[in-house]
């Protein structure tokens, strides 16, 4: 972060490094990869207890997750932007743990009344990873040589041999190379997904769950005041629709990917329901706080997870139970996670800036009322193949036929269609779903967005592209609408409705609204509109009329000028990223007449009809949450500088002495 200080007011402003202009070809990338590698060897630390006070996790530092670890209230975990966290896969363990034992595959779970900082920028994303991951600062040598990893009785060794790793055991596992458990090829990132678990936050949210099953249903009725039926924590196991994963409760739900358990904590948690108490069930999620905070998730890019417990029953990229309004989730990916790339069990928590590649099932995935507020939101599926532009020519997709489903995906509560509340109502703006043009594998990028048991929605300003059945699918007999939205390379309808489906500004377009959208061809992903495209025309609605903390962009998609995945994600470091990318703006911020100022010269690289790139002016009091005060191009309305140069003033916002915090995030 960088800073400038004008007495008495101390001004901050941040952008991201994905700003900057990146026009790296192979082989350079290529020395950069191997520059990295030389770097000291990291020091190694294996977490195998769980975190129960103040702790902080250090970039200096490999973090390695051996089993299922839980941040326990009141504790919070913070961890260093450019920290390299790995989790360890329970088929290394000897002999290998039951499916839910607290030894089963590295995971982090931030609990109830706990939070997690894990505040990563541009320059140093968090990343959150398998144990053999080369593809981070670094390197080789952050995998580690020997590590113990003790399992029940057993015990196996980490011994790095040549460019991999082997695995000294006694059993099954024995000899097996650290590359998707048996493969041999290292280039192949494709096919590393479920080797870990993955990253879970779990807030105290009202939820719509109700699996006691009586006669009596769940009802929400705002601040915090439930009635029609008792709430109570889960103490067991029931289906509910065939949903085995949420246990017996009412208004709290066990989280999808863990088994219930219980333990002694070291001071009450209150629930809001038993009163105070040590017993404390840690994958429990649920409660009566609207605006809970579980902390910050910010440029964490979490790979190659998604262990699978049963089937249905996985952990996703990131999981979120009941989290709250006042949690902050944005800049993050999840990429080849066996099951979904980021999954909202209820909650009220928002989220920009979020994009998931590869997943195994659904791209974004919500249920049991999360009624949140997201904004350019990026997902593609996906695809089989193979690759031109590495080492070697491998297939592209996994090696079981665990494809893509569809890149949204949104259900109601539990039970189905029961009248529980709250009921799922997402908002979403500015979003790009990019999905195959034939279906190779069951249920391959089947629809766009599909919604089902009952989920409202609002769907706008969004792309949807190479879909085999429908860009919108409702199964509900409730109403989601898809607004302002072009479509193109459709197999089915633009909208299929078993229910009540409305639609409104869509755009049949005649041809892709993207840059390119091949993953593929080596640097063949660029969803960036091209100039000329309906989609990028700055005629739609105004979001921000409809959510103050959306940004007022008026584009279709998740991204305009600005490849958002460039410089920080493992989608560009395996090269499927286009290269190029807008410049990254040196920001100037002054006083004028007691207000803050900020100039910065505007960007026209790459453009040919005469539009800059469009950006977006952020402030936070805190230094954590931004608010969005301004989309502006040059010669906007707001722009007081000459051509060539953006000049905002913020008349919002008075110098005094309260520090101000700016970011400039080109769309």
């Amino acid at each position: 972060m960088s800073c400038a200080r004008t007495q008495p007011t101390q001004i901050q402003f941040f952008y991201p490094r994905l700003m900057k202009n990146l026009f790296k070809t192979a082989a350079t990338a290529a020395m950069a990869l191997a520059a990295l590698s030389g770097v000291a060897k990291a020091d190694f630390v294996e977490v195998s207890t769980n975190i129960t006070s103040d702790t902080r996790w250090t970039r200096d530092n490999v973090y390695i997750l051996r089993e299922i670890i839980y941040v326990l209230p009141p504790a919070k975990l913070v961890i260093e932007p450019g920290t390299i966290i790995r989790g360890v896969p329970n088929a290394l363990l000897d002999p290998t743990p039951a499916p839910g034992d607290p030894s089963s595959a590295g995971s982090l779970v931030c609990c109830r009344g706990a939070k997690l900082i894990a505040n990563g920028t541009a320059d140093d994303p968090i990343v959150m990873t398998s144990i053999d991951d080369p593809r981070v600062a670094g390197g080789d040598n952050t995998i580690p040589d020997f590590i113990p990893v003790t399992a029940n009785a057993g015990t196996a060794l980490w011994i790095k041999a040549e460019d991999k790793l082997t695995y000294s055991v006694d059993g099954p596992n024995s000899g097996a190379s650290n590359i998707g458990l048996g493969l041999t090829v290292i280039d192949n990132a494709f096919a590393i997904e479920g080797l870990w678990g993955g990253l879970l936050l779990l807030g105290q949210t009202p939820i719509g769950y109700d699996a006691d099953g009586d006669a009596s249903f769940l009802s929400y009725s705002g601040g915090g005041v439930y009635t029609g039926d008792t709430r109570f924590e889960p103490d067991g196991q029931t289906t509910v629709g065939g949903d085995v994963k949420g246990g017996n409760g009412v208004g709290f739900a066990l989280i999808e990917g863990l088994q219930l358990s219980q333990l002694t904590l070291g001071s009450t948690f209150d629930n809001g329901v038993d009163g105070p108490s040590t017993l404390f069930r840690p994958a429990v999620y649920g409660g009566t706080n609207e605006s809970d905070n579980s902390g910050i998730v910010r440029f964490c890019s979490v790979r190659h997870g998604g262990f699978k417990l049963a089937d249905a029953n996985e952990i996703n990229g990131i999981t979120f139970g009941g989290t709250g309004s006042n949690t902050v989730l944005e800049w993050s990916e999840t990429i080849n996670t066996q099951d979904d790339g980021f999954e909202f069990f209820g909650g009220y928590m928002n989220g920009r800036y979020l994009f998931t590649l590869f997943q195994g099932d659904d791209g974004f995935d919500g249920d049991q009322g999360y009624q949140g507020y997201l904004q350019n939101l990026f997902a593609i599926n996906d695809n089989s193949g193979t690759r031109s532009g590495f080492t070697n020519n491998t297939l592209t997709g996994r090696n079981s036929g665990n494809d893509s489903d569809n890149l949204f995906e949104w259900d109601g509560a539990e039970q189905n269609d029961s009248g529980i509340t709250p009921e799922t109502n997402p908002t979403i703006f500015n979003f790009t779903a990019i999905g195959v043009s034939t279906e190779t594998e069951p249920e391959a990028s089947t629809d766009g967005i599909r919604a089902r048991r009952s989920a409202d929605g609002t769907w706008s300003h969004g792309i949807i592209e190479n879909i085999v059945d429908d860009a919108v699918r409702n199964d509900n007999p409730n109403t989601i609408e898809l607004k302002d939205t072009s479509v193109f390379a459709i197999g089915d309808a633009v909208v299929s409705s078993g229910g009540s489906a409305t639609s409104s500004g869509i755009t049949i377009a005649g041809s892709s609204q993207l840059r390119g959208t091949g993953h593929v061809a080596f640097q063949g992903l660029d969803p960036r509109i091209p100039d000329g495209a309906t989609a990028r025309i700055l005629d739609k609605a105004d979001p921000s009329a409809t959510f103050a903390g959306f940004a007022p962009i008026r584009y279709q998609g998740a991204m305009r000028d600005n490849n958002m995945l460039k410089g920080w994600t493992l989608a560009d470091a395996i090269g499927i990223v286009a290269a190029g990318n807008v410049t990254r703006p040196a920001l100037t911020v002054s006083v004028d007449a007691g207000n803050p100022t900020i100039s910065f010269p505007v960007d026209a690289a790459g453009l040919t009809g005469g539009d800059s790139v469009l950006y977006v002016i952020e402030k936070s009091v805190d230094g954590k949450a931004y608010t969005p005060l301004v989309a502006i191009q040059d010669g906007d309305a707001g722009d007081t500088a000459g051509a060539g140069t953006i000049t905002y003033k913020d008349t919002s916002t008075t110098v005094g002495t309260t520090p101000a915090h700016y970011r400039v995030i080109p769309q």
